[in-house]
């Protein structure tokens, strides 16, 4: 925190010993004029110390209001590279997250490693929409993914979606998830909009992963489950 410098309180030419100046202004025996706060009279009086216009109460609001603009600047830097607040719309993601819960998403975990199945993440398709999505990591870039009747295949075994989510009998017909993206779909199938209708995420459209509810506090906890895992797999 900044600090407050004070000042001296001697003028040039008022040095101890100094000869009285031109005009023949009056001279203490120590040197000091009168007006430095030295009575007529007064026998080796040191002058008064001056002291800044505003007084301590000036460097307390300085310091306030840089505390105040260092903590916005890092609660923005924070918000942009590292960790956001995301509010749920709608209910393709029922029974695990519900229209109005406040989650907290992880901004920089894919800057270090790739998304991985059964994560939940946060993109923008700004062409199909000005919100963003919110849906569940299936597959990932080389993954053959198939759904029959509802159940999920993933390299032509069927995934163990331990997170329970609302299923619908319908199929969709065998795709391989293309380079730099991935293939998800909303827990709430019978509503959702995903990656059988727009297709594949681009990496590059990915705001995080989403990790954290902290809302409705009844609620409060990890968005972390296992990983959806091939049964009969190794």
């Amino acid at each position: 925190m900044a600090e407050t410098a004070g000042s001296g309180g001697w003028r040039p030419g008022a040095a101890a010993g100094q000869e009285p100046g031109p005009g023949g202004s009056p001279q203490g025996p120590a040197g000091v004029p009168p007006e430095f706060g030295a009575a007529p009279g007064a026998q080796g009086s040191r002058p008064a110390p001056e002291t800044q216009g505003g007084g301590p109460g000036k460097g307390l609001v300085r310091e306030i209001l840089e505390t105040v603009l260092v903590a916005l600047v890092v609660a923005l830097l924070v918000r942009t590279f590292v960790v956001q607040v995301y509010v749920v719309d709608g209910d393709s993601m029922l029974p695990n997250l519900h229209h109005g819960d406040r989650l907290l998403v992880n901004k920089f975990i894919y800057r270090l490693r790739p998304p991985r199945p059964g994560e939940i993440i946060v993109f923008h398709l700004p062409e199909l929409s000005a919100r963003p999505f919110i849906k569940r990591v299936i597959a990932v870039a080389g993954d053959r993914v198939e759904i029959r009747e509802g159940v999920v295949f993933v390299n032509d075994r069927p995934v163990a979606e331990t997170y329970g989510p609302h299923l619908d009998d319908r199929s969709y017909p065998p795709v391989v998830v293309p380079p730099g993206t991935v293939w998800v779909l909303g827990d709430n199938r019978p509503v959702s909009s995903d990656s059988r209708l727009i297709g594949p995420v681009p990496l590059d459209r990915i705001e995080g992963e989403a990790f954290f509810r902290f809302w409705p506090p009844r609620d409060w906890g990890t968005l972390l489950p296992p990983r959806p895992a091939a049964a009969g797999g190794g």
